[in-house]
């Protein structure tokens, strides 16, 4: 079982080449694989497979049509739906909302995890510099 570490919060600003992220989208997560679709599935298969569920972040980002302020801690319960998978660009995770046992999808881009597990935190890692260096589907 991986171990749990403790990371900091992040925000995506533009981001130099990282050559490994670079070989492991290509050559792990899309695989050759062509066309919008066929490369937002990649990428929810690759972030399903990866991330370990649940997990605590905060919000990195204020975004005035999600119900949280910058910087409030939030539980990870899953991937949203497959349905959300590459609406604007962006994956999607289920988070508890409030005290009930309720979840709302919300972007992966607007949580930076806080603890989480080094396989956790490398997919999300690998999902912020994607959208870092404005790739697209």
């Amino acid at each position: 079982m991986d171990a749990f570490i403790f990371v900091g919060t992040g925000c995506l600003e533009s981001c130099a080449v990282d050559s490994v992220r670079e070989q492991r989208i290509t050559e792990e997560i899309l695989k050759g694989k062509e066309g919008r679709e066929a490369r937002a599935m990649s990428w929810y298969r690759y972030l399903e497979e990866n991330l370990s569920f649940p997990f605590d972040g905060e919000i990195n980002y204020y975004d005035d049509r999600l119900p949280f302020a910058f910087q409030d801690k939030v539980s990870v319960g899953k991937m949203a739906s497959i349905d959300f998978y590459y609406i604007e660009h962006e994956m999607y995770v289920d988070v508890h909302w409030g005290r009930s046992r309720m979840y709302i999808a919300i972007p992966l881009v607007r949580i930076a995890p806080t603890y989480a597990t080094e396989k956790s935190i490398e997919a999300i890692g690998d999902w912020h510099y994607w959208l870092k260096r404005r790739y697209t589907f």
